[in-house]
């Protein structure tokens, strides 16, 4: 059997988009002074909200000392988190609360529960994400200064996708740039979007070749990858791939790939993937299933040296453990 060989692309690209992500904040540029923290919500008359939903209206300004924001619609005390620093909120009597130095915090009282008023300082806040957890209510929304809707609106007139939702759409911390990024999913086409961004091509036919797709921070060090499972298709037959992509220097790279399943009309093998926990990250383990239709006598495929080979359940290797660190990993054991 031959497999196509089909190369990644890269590309780090701006351009031009003027509407609103979903899962984006929009925060537009005010002048100095236009907003003051006192849980008086005059000053956000006429300012576009995002809707996280659960009723949930929150709305940005910024100018160059300082992001604002107004988070309409809570229900109980909670966590609201900016950027790095995590700040515990409950309604209070309204007006003014404690907040740490250089920031704002102020509550209103609303029908059914509670507004909320912050000033945070400019660097503190730029390029990343607000985060909401408490009083039945969680929302995560990736602060947009118009930058990153640029960035998607190049991205997709390069893809060719029009207005089509992305089948993925999530913010996560990537290491494309300071702080937390978007990453969205066309199909075969995967970008982080940011100021810039950066996609890659994953190597099928098309799109429903995808089987599944997940993000965590697998190496348990603060940078998120993905794990796509996906179809490759090759003379008489198809073969299942599990690979794992990061950011490394700006652009995408994988960094492992195996072979998880293949199929002919004649047989069927597959091997079982399952996500380990450590205290910090995620082990792979990698083990041979039984075969369907196929024997060691009458197996006759060559393996596969583009990545690791199929476990084979007549082979003395039949589970394998992998570890990652960084952009790297390694074999922590194996079951003969």
């Amino acid at each position: 059997m031959i497999w196509g060989v089909h190369a990644d692309r890269r590309a780090v690209i701006a351009g031009l988009f003027a509407a609103a992500l979903a899962g984006a904040l929009p925060c537009e540029a005010t002048e100095a002074g236009a907003v003051e923290v006192d849980g008086i919500l005059e000053d956000w008359r006429g300012v576009r909200p995002a809707r996280p939903g659960g009723g949930v209206a929150v709305r940005c300004l910024h100018d160059d000392a300082a992001f604002y924001l107004c988070v309409d619609g809570l229900r109980g005390a909670g966590t609201l988190r900016l950027g790095a620093r995590a700040l515990s909120v409950s309604p209070g009597a309204g007006g003014p609360q404690r907040a740490p130095a250089g920031w704002q915090l102020a509550t209103t009282r609303r029908p059914g529960g509670f507004a909320l008023e912050v000033r945070a300082p400019a660097d503190a806040a730029r390029g990343q994400s607000v985060e909401w957890r408490g009083g039945g209510r969680a929302f995560s929304l990736s602060i947009d200064t118009g930058d990153e809707a640029r960035a998607l609106e190049a991205l997709r007139e390069q893809l060719r996708v029009g207005t089509r939702a992305p089948d993925y759409d999530r913010v996560h911390s990537l290491g494309f740039r300071a702080g937390r990024e978007r990453l969205v999913r066309f199909g075969k086409f995967v970008a982080v979007v940011a100021d810039e961004y950066a996609f890659i091509e994953l190597p099928i036919e098309r799109a429903a070749d995808v089987l599944s797709f997940e993000v965590a921070d697998y190496a348990g060090e603060g940078e998120a990858a993905f794990v796509a499972r996906y179809v490759e298709r090759g003379s008489g037959g198809e073969r299942d791939v599990l690979a794992m992509y990061k950011v490394v220097g700006g652009e995408w790279r994988r960094i492992f790939a195996a072979e998880v399943g293949k199929r002919t009309a004649a047989f069927a093998l597959s091997v079982q993937v399952r996500w380990l926990p450590r205290k910090r990250g995620l082990d792979l383990s990698l083990e041979a299933l039984p075969p369907r239709g196929v024997s060691n006598a009458t197996f006759r495929e060559a393996t596969a040296t583009d990545l690791f080979p199929l476990l084979l359940p007549w082979s003395p290797l039949k589970k394998v453990r992998f570890r990652f660190s960084g952009d790297s990993y390694r074999a922590l054991d194996s079951t003969r």
